[in-house]
């Protein structure tokens, strides 16, 4: 699975804006984790990266920022 969050951060600093979405939802067996082995300050912080990513991928949608130009522009 961290391989799909470090693709997710890479397509971050390649200016994408579905790499914040790609490493929070890659994110989830984490949440699934924190519940079946009561951890709850685990969840506690997996809710806070989750609104982190999200908050951030809107926020490249809202501002454009919706890749790098294509080569010649």
């Amino acid at each position: 699975m961290e391989i799909v969050g470090v693709y997710g951060s890479y397509t971050v600093g390649n200016k994408r804006w579905h790499g914040h979405m790609i490493v929070a939802l890659h994110s989830f067996p984490w949440a699934i984790y924190s519940i079946l082995f009561d951890k709850p300050g685990f969840l506690a912080m997996w809710l806070l990266w989750q609104w982190v990513h999200w908050r951030n991928m809107y926020k490249w949608l809202k501002d454009g920022k919706q890749g790098p130009a294509p080569h010649g522009h």
